[in-house]
């Protein structure tokens, strides 16, 4: 049997350990005050912008569940946009149901509280693997 490093197990090549860009370590303090920071400002607005969006409907429907109907319409059209397949629909609908439901039961805040918890940097960083030591 000829001696390759894959079965001589004294093998003495060098093992060449993954580099990674800069910008794919893990993030440092600076870093992640600016990604919670982004997540708050980002929730803020957009729970505030859905607020007054739900508020102008309520006024100019005058029904709180038709204004409810239309808000969820409005939002699955706006979250769908052009290019979005059909059999995503109901579960954009869900999901924008999701948010007409936190905003009438529990109000604003918690709305921001679940946007922002939606938004998830640090998810999105775990997802990449770049939380945590990295080698080099």
């Amino acid at each position: 049997m000829p001696s390759s490093p894959i079965f001589n197990w004294r093998a003495t090549a060098p093992v060449a350990l993954p580099t990674y860009p800069p910008s794919a370590r893990s993030p440092g303090f600076a870093t992640r005050v600016y990604l919670l920071t982004q997540s708050i400002c980002n929730s803020l607005f957009t729970s505030i912008f859905l607020f007054f969006v739900f508020f102008v409907l309520r006024v100019l429907l005058r029904k709180q569940w038709l204004a409810a109907a239309a808000f969820i319409l409005l939002t699955t059209v706006v979250i769908s946009g052009p290019g979005s397949n059909w059999i995503d629909r109901p579960f954009q609908a869900a999901y924008a149901a999701l948010f007409a439901f936190i905003l009438l039961r529990f109000g604003l805040l918690a709305l921001m509280v679940a946007i922002a918890a939606q938004g998830r940097p640090w998810k999105r960083a775990m997802e990449r693997g770049t939380v945590g030591p990295q080698p080099g």
